[in-house]
């Protein structure tokens, strides 16, 4: 709440009434203490303000003029020391803060991909890989590389290559690794 959108004389009087709650919160006049929780509500002329005291400072919950929808606050629980434990709100309340922590974990995963930045590849290869060519094959012409070329670079022969890719041979794991490597793919890429 921003007391500077309020009339003037009405944040002057509010501003005047939460000093005194800081100090003593008892001997407030115009206000009320909430039922059940540690927050006051105060009324001057057509506008209330809700607030808590925490720690020795007052926070305003929310505030507005009399007939305007006003954020119910949290109630919070203590232990038997004071210390706070559990915060009880309003449903709607505790449904805009799963969907703000929703968005938040989303844009954080997003965030996360951009920065890794990723490889992408073109539909063209999606699509081959989908309608079951070799793995092999498809990133290899995907690189424009040649069977020979691709050996050298994994250390292997030409026709071990051109097996693995015809599927008359699986290939190794290290064999599979070193593929892996010089087409600069995952391994998990291949299988």
């Amino acid at each position: 709440m921003v007391l500077r959108q309020m009339p003037r004389p009405i944040a002057a009087v509010i501003r005047q009434t939460m000093q005194e709650v800081a100090t003593k919160p008892a001997a407030v006049q115009n206000g009320q203490t909430r039922q059940g929780c540690d927050s006051h509500q105060l009324g001057v002329g057509d506008w209330r303000v809700v607030s808590a005291i925490e720690d020795e400072a007052v926070i305003v919950i929310d505030g507005g003029a009399r007939g305007e929808s006003m954020v119910n606050p949290a109630q919070i629980l203590r232990d038997s020391q004071g210390r706070p434990m559990f915060a009880v709100l309003p449903i709607a309340e505790y449904e805009r803060l799963l969907e703000a922590a929703d968005e938040a974990a989303a844009l954080q995963a997003y965030d996360a991909y951009k920065e890794a930045a990723p490889e992408t590849f073109p539909d063209e290869v999606a699509g081959r890989l989908l309608d079951g060519e070799h793995p092999v094959k498809v990133f290899r012409e995907h690189r424009g590389m040649t069977q020979s070329q691709l050996a050298q670079a994994a250390g292997l022969k030409q026709s071990y290559v051109s097996q693995i890719e015809s599927g008359v041979r699986t290939g190794s794991v290290d064999v599979l690794k070193r593929i892996a490597a010089a087409l600069r793919v995952d391994l998990n890429d291949l299988s």
